[in-house]
C-alpha cells in the first residue's frame, strides 16, 4: 500500500504530532511504502519567528521518503501551514494519484481544510482521507474558543463530512466529535503509541539523574516547558514538600519550551537549585535513563490530549499523578495505576496526592506492577496494526 502522510512540522521538531507521524510512518513501512509531506519547521516561536531544518527532501528509512515545504511566516494558530497551500495544489494533486490513501493530521488547521478540499472536490482520484485528531475542543484563551466554535460550524463541519475516517486518542475525544454532529461510526478511537520492547529491556545504569544517595524519591515530570503544562505549579508544590522533614526528595524535569528560563529563575529564588535537576530535551538511552532513575511520575497539564509520557512512564513501572484533562482518566485509573487531581486543585492537592504515594511503598510496588502490564497494549506494533485496518476498512468496506 502507498500511504501519503500530511503534517504541518516532522522530526526533528519536538512535540506529539512529529513524533506521533514518525512512529506511525516508521511502523507502517515494514509492510507499506509511506511519504511524509512537512514543512522545514523545527519549532514555532511566534507569529513571525521560526526555527528550521535545512534539508528539504530526504529519507530516514528506505520506505519513508520526506518531502519539506519552505515555511512562511505568519505563523497564525489556524492559518500556520498556509505555505504549504501554493505546493499542495501544484504538487499534491500528482501524488495523490499515485498513493492508495492520503492520512493528514490535526484538525482545525488550513492544511488539513485544504487537503480535504483537494481530495475530496478538485481531484479526479478521490482517494480515501483519514484524519487523526492531536488536539480539540476548549482553549485557554476566549477568543479562540469562540473561534473554535465558528470554525466547528462552518469549516470544520464541512471538512469533517468528507473525512472518510476520523482517528481520535481517547473516547473523550470521540463523544466530542459526537456532540458537534460526527456519525459515530466515522470515529475511531486508536491512542498515542510507544515503543514498549525498548522501554522494557533497558538494562543501563540509572544513576546518572540521581542527585542525591541514600533513601530518596524522585519525582519525574517529561513534557514541554510551557505554561498549559502546570510545571510551575508542580515546583511550587515540591518546595512545599520539601517543608515537610520527613521527605527527602528531588525533581527531575525533563524537556525544553519557552518557560525554560522562567522555570529555572523560580527554582533559584525558592533557593531549591541542589533538589531540582533541569535536564534539557532527551531521547534515546538519556531519556530511559531518566524514566529508571524516578520513583514517581507527574504530568499537572491543563490541557492533553494522550500523553506519550505518561505511556512511556507506566512500561517503566512508575506510578501516575496527573491532572483530570483530556484522555488521562482514560489511562489513569484512580488508585489503580496511578491518582488524579482536579487542575482547579493544584498545587494544594497534588501536594496531598504525593504525600499519599510516596508515603505507600506498597502501593508503589502495586502499581509498578499493574503499569507494566496495562501499557503493553500501547505498543507501536499495536497502533500501527490498527491505523492499517482503518486504511483497509474505508478502502475495501466496513465488513473486513
Amino acid at each position: 500500500m502507498k500511504i501519503l502522510q500530511i503534517c504541518d512540522h516532522f522530526k526533528p521538531a519536538i512535540d506529539g504530532v512529529a513524533n506521533y507521524v514518525y512512529n506511525l510512518s516508521n511502523y507502517l513501512s515494514k509492510r507499506h511504502q509511506i511519504t511524509v509531506l512537512t514543512s522545514d519547521v523545527i519549532e514555532f516561536q511566534g507569529i513571525f519567528r521560526a526555527r528550521k531544518i535545512n534539508i528539504d527532501h530526504e529519507k530516514y528509512n528506505p520506505n519513508v521518503e520526506i518531502t519539506r515545504i519552505p515555511a512562511k511566516p505568519p505563523y497564525f494558530p489556524y492559518a500556520r501551514g498556509y505555505y504549504m497551500l501554493s505546493y499542495i495544489a501544484g504538487v499534491l494533486k500528482e501524488m495523490v494519484g499515485n498513493v492508495d490513501v492520503v492520512h493528514t493530521h490535526s484538525y482545525m488547521l488550513v492544511h488539513t481544510d485544504f487537503v480535504t478540499f483537494l481530495v475530496k472536490v478538485l481531484s479526479k482520484h478521490k482517494k480515501p482521507l483519514i484524519l487523526t485528531v492531536h488536539g480539540y475542543g476548549r482553549r485557554s484563551n476566549r477568543w479562540l474558543n469562540l473561534l473554535s466554535e465558528f470554525y466547528n460550524k462552518s469549516i470544520g463541519k464541512w471538512v469533517l463530512s468528507k473525512i472518510d475516517k476520523i482517528i481520535v486518542l481517547d473516547p473523550r475525544a470521540k463523544r466530542y466529535f459526537i456532540k458537534i454532529g460526527v456519525s459515530p461510526e466515522k470515529i475511531v478511537v486508536i491512542p498515542n503509541g510507544i515503543d514498549y520492547e525498548s522501554l522494557q529491556s533497558f538494562k543501563e545504569n540509572v544513576e546518572k539523574y540521581k542527585t542525591h544517595k541514600g533513601n530518596v524519591k524522585t519525582i519525574l515530570y517529561v513534557g514541554r516547558l510551557q505554561k498549559e503544562k502546570g510545571v510551575k505549579e508542580l515546583i511550587l508544590a515540591f518546595n512545599e514538600l520539601l517543608k515537610k522533614e520527613k521527605f527527602n526528595l528531588n525533581l527531575l524535569i525533563v524537556g525544553d519550551g519557552p518557560q525554560r528560563q522562567e522555570l529555572e529563575n523560580l527554582v533559584r529564588k525558592l533557593g531549591i537549585e541542589d533538589k531540582v535537576m533541569f535536564t534539557g530535551y532527551l531521547t534515546g538511552k538519556p531519556l530511559l535513563q531518566a524514566y529508571y532513575s524516578a520513583d514517581v511520575f507527574i504530568l499537572p497539564s491543563k490541557f492533553e490530549g494522550v500523553p506519550t509520557a505518561i505511556l512511556e512512564a507506566m512500561a517503566t513501572g512508575l506510578p501516575i499523578i496527573a491532572t483530570k484533562v483530556g484522555g488521562i482518566p482514560w489511562i489513569v485509573k484512580e488508585e489503580r495505576n496511578g491518582y488524579l487531581v482536579d487542575t482547579s486543585q493544584v498545587p494544594s492537592n497534588l501536594i496531598n496526592t504525593i504525600i499519599i504515594l510516596i508515603s505507600n511503598q506498597k502501593q508503589i510496588l502495586k502499581i509498578s506492577t499493574i503499569n507494566k502490564k496495562d501499557s503493553q497494549k500501547y505498543d507501536w506494533k499495536n497502533i500501527a496494526k490498527n491505523v492499517e485496518k482503518t486504511y483497509i476498512k474505508v478502502m475495501f468496506g466496513e465488513k473486513l
